[in-house]
């Protein structure tokens, strides 16, 4: 199993952690309106683990993700609202359910 630091992730306007590469990710984001895609190579072996999800806005800020992944799942289905300061800092805390459902936490605006 994976000892995961914290892989940092570009923005590419659809953001998609690997799980074969790591649990923990971070994105800065330099653009508005993107994708959380579903995670891949998410499979049985994580069952159980957390895996903690960092947004950083870039210096701008106002950056937003628009669309979650099904397999995001978050209290009352409200999936978050990140915060919009310049270098702002977001994150989510998941438990891996299943191969197809993180259930989600959102913490932000850490200071």
């Amino acid at each position: 199993m994976l000892s995961s630091p914290l892989l940092v992730i570009p923005d590419t306007g659809t953001l998609t952690p690997d799980y074969s590469q790591a649990v923990n990710f971070s994105f800065t984001l330099v653009g508005t309106g993107r994708t959380m895609a579903n995670p891949i190579n998410l499979t049985t072996a994580f069952l159980g683990m957390y895996s903690h999800v960092y947004f950083l806005q870039d210096a701008t800020g106002n950056r937003t993700i628009t669309s979650w992944g099904s397999a995001w799942k978050f209290s009352a289905g409200a999936k978050p609202t990140l915060s919009t300061g310049g270098n702002a800092v977001d994150r989510i805390t998941c438990l891996i359910r299943s191969t197809a459902a993180l259930d989600c936490s959102f913490t932000g605006n850490y200071q």
